[in-house]
């Protein structure tokens, strides 16, 4: 709550959804030591995410829905993780560890990419 003070809520989302990407991107090339690093960036940004998309929902939505809202985003980043996990894992399994980061960051970055062309026309919309 504090940084979405200085900075754009949009923006952020923007900068997490990168340092995201980034990270499992660079998971691919790099080794034991700096893979804890990039590791730990995920794990941050994922811990931005939460507060930062609760925190818009709660200004968008009506108190009549926004409860059954909130749980849908719960479900939704539930299930994307049930979905990818084994994913990841079968990579993991044919490739490297680190490749299989790779393709998940590549990947990613596309999904996050079609989501915000997706947002583009209610991108105003979205509480700063």
């Amino acid at each position: 709550h504090t940084l979405e003070r200085w900075i754009d809520g949009r923006l952020f989302l923007v900068l997490i959804a990168a340092a995201t990407v980034g990270s499992f991107i660079a998971l691919g090339y790099t080794s034991a030591l700096w893979g804890i690093v990039f590791f730990f960036i995920v794990r941050i940004m994922w811990g931005f995410t939460y507060p930062l998309i609760s925190e818009m929902i709660n200004r968008m939505t009506t108190s009549d829905i926004r409860a059954t809202v909130l749980s849908f985003r719960a479900l939704g980043f539930r299930l994307l993780f049930m979905i990818v996990s084994p994913f990841l894992g079968a990579l993991a399994d044919v490739y490297t560890l680190n490749q299989a980061m790779l393709i998940a960051g590549i990947i990613g970055g596309i999904a996050i990419l079609i989501s915000f062309i997706s947002l583009r026309p209610v991108w105003k919309e979205i509480p700063k």
